[in-house]
């Protein structure tokens, strides 16, 4: 991802990985970074390629099966999202309707561009298989009666095509409403786009301003929210909500955080490893969960189930952690998580569980992007990386296959190429030695004076 007149960003180029870290002062654009990442990966998640027209729909309605070779059509979908995306800086409706402030954003000035490198496989890898049913009536039937189809997309035996086949489903329901055949072909188009770009990955922006959004929840009502705060994506094909002010990012995180309520007291998902869980009840002693009746986020104490407190009055710390533990819960197999100042409010011990953390999260198939002023949280994840190296020196989660460091300054970005190389992280340890300079100085200028005037 290529970043160009962005705020304080002249010029940038992101390579997304695994797990992608902005660190640097504050006013250097780390914000803004991580915020073009999400507003890639939210335009991503409504796209489609225009793979299938109406003609190859006809075809499959026909003869019930049609293949696609995967080299030409994963060629064919990159291509296609690519340019699709990068022309979003022509109209910038799209990401003026994201970023909301003409000073940050400037239109037919900011760009902001993808390439080949921005896309995960991880999904498209491991995905074998699309299942979706549609309500249609044959051409050729006299009786003029509408059917459920079944249209099943995957890889066939040799993984080097994409079949596509079509068959008719026994349904109970007796008044099946008529499918639009441009909707059908959308969703065909979005099933073999999911094979080359994951698209259908979750993706999820924890910002800063989390904590005050946790604590004004109930002002923020979900009924509120919905009328009033639209996708970006919207702007593309309608006129924006006058009213919409707030950055893309914090109003997704108010829709998330509500969406979410319910959910808060159920237990870990299946793909959440116990790694995950035990890091988790660390930074989390008790438990968040939603009172109906109260209309009210509480927390009940570790190890009482009986015992609970408003959610306005536990600490700064877990007013922060309120959104991690959401995702952790209740994340897709797939998923994105964007989170800046990770370290907020708390103590550098949990600063190091929370580093610890997300890198667990990076080992499974969740791809985190950072951005933090914590020097005890990049530390951490050192530690982390180097442990991977101890355990396995050939299938390690190292600063380059899987981890990507970037250095942001007035002037600059850049890539750190060895985290573990202390010799080229200065960004925090410049400030420490700063600050331990003047701390002996101070010591040796009491001594002298303690000392007194020598006799001679």
């Amino acid at each position: 991802m290529r970043i160009q007149n962005l705020g304080p960003i002249s010029d940038a180029t992101i390579n997304l990985n695994k797990l992608t870290v902005f660190i640097g002062n504050n006013g250097t654009g780390k914000t803004l970074a991580a915020y073009s990442v999400f507003a890639f990966r939210n335009w991503l998640r409504t796209f489609s390629a225009d793979v299938i027209a109406t003609a190859d729909f006809s075809d499959l309605v026909t003869n019930g099966k049609l293949t696609l070779p995967i080299a030409e059509t994963a060629t064919s979908v990159v291509t296609n999202v690519i340019e699709s995306f990068n022309r979003l800086n022509e109209s910038s409706s799209y990401f003026s309707n994201f970023f909301r402030d003409e000073a940050v954003y400037v239109p037919h000035k900011t760009q902001i561009t993808i390439d080949k490198d921005d896309f995960s496989n991880e999904l498209s890898s491991k995905l074998s298989k699309i299942l979706f049913s549609y309500a249609g009536r044959e051409s050729d039937d006299a009786t003029d009666q509408i059917k459920q189809y079944a249209i099943t997309v995957e890889k066939d035996a040799t993984q080097k095509n994409i079949v596509i086949t079509r068959t008719e489903q026994l349904s109970e329901n007796r008044k099946l409403e008529l499918s639009a055949e441009e909707n059908i072909i959308k969703r065909l188009n979005q099933s073999i786009t999911c094979f080359f770009a994951d698209n259908l990955a979750e993706n999820i922006y924890l910002p800063a301003e989390r904590i005050g959004i946790n604590v004004f929840r109930t002002r923020l009502n979900n009924q509120v929210v919905n009328e009033s705060f639209s996708n970006p994506v919207e702007a593309l094909t309608s006129r924006p909500a006058m009213n919409e002010r707030y950055p893309y990012p914090i109003e997704d995180y108010i829709k998330f955080l509500n969406n979410s309520l319910t959910s808060l007291d159920r237990n870990y998902d299946q793909q959440t490893s116990a790694d995950e869980q035990e890091l988790l009840s660390k930074l989390i002693p008790g438990h968040f969960f939603y009172s109906e009746d109260l209309n009210q986020i509480r927390y009940r104490l570790p190890e009482d189930t009986t015992q609970e407190i408003s959610f306005n009055l536990v600490s700064s710390s877990l007013k922060s952690l309120l959104g991690i533990e959401t995702f952790v819960k209740h994340h897709d197999t797939f998923s994105w998580l964007l989170i800046d100042e990770p370290e907020m409010n708390l103590h550098p011990t949990r600063q190091t569980m929370m580093a610890d953390l997300l890198y667990q999260l990076t080992k499974g198939n969740t791809r985190v992007v950072v951005s933090t002023h914590s020097d005890y949280f990049i530390k951490a994840l050192i530690n982390d990386i180097l442990a991977s190296k101890v355990a396995d020196k050939e299938k390690h989660i190292g600063t380059t296959a899987d981890v990507s460091i970037y250095e942001f300054t007035n002037n600059s970005v850049r890539r750190l190429e060895d985290l573990t190389d202390e010799a080229a992280f200065t960004n925090f340890d410049e400030t420490t030695d700063k600050i331990n300079t003047r701390y002996y100085d101070l010591l040796d200028q009491l001594d002298e004076e303690n000392a007194g005037p020598t006799d001679e």
